[in-house]
């Protein structure tokens, strides 16, 4: 005895999980909250630890010279 809705049924009333305006305002609110979080400043201790690898590749180019990879 069969409990549930067989195959062929399940894939006739599949449809999208939610309806085209639903996924306008999720992809809005989405768009957002990663326009603000890439406007934000980086820390000043990125900012430090990124010259700080720079100036360390630029040594190791011009000790070896050439760039270290």
């Amino acid at each position: 005895m069969a409990t549930g809705p067989c195959k062929e049924e399940e894939d006739s009333v599949a449809g999208p999980a939610l309806n085209e305006y639903i996924q306008e305002q999720i992809g809005a609110k989405l768009k957002a909250l990663f326009d603000e979080s890439v406007n934000q400043a980086v820390p000043d201790r990125f900012v430090e630890l990124l010259q700080a690898l720079a100036e360390k590749e630029e040594d190791g180019a011009d000790t070896n010279g050439s760039e270290l990879s």
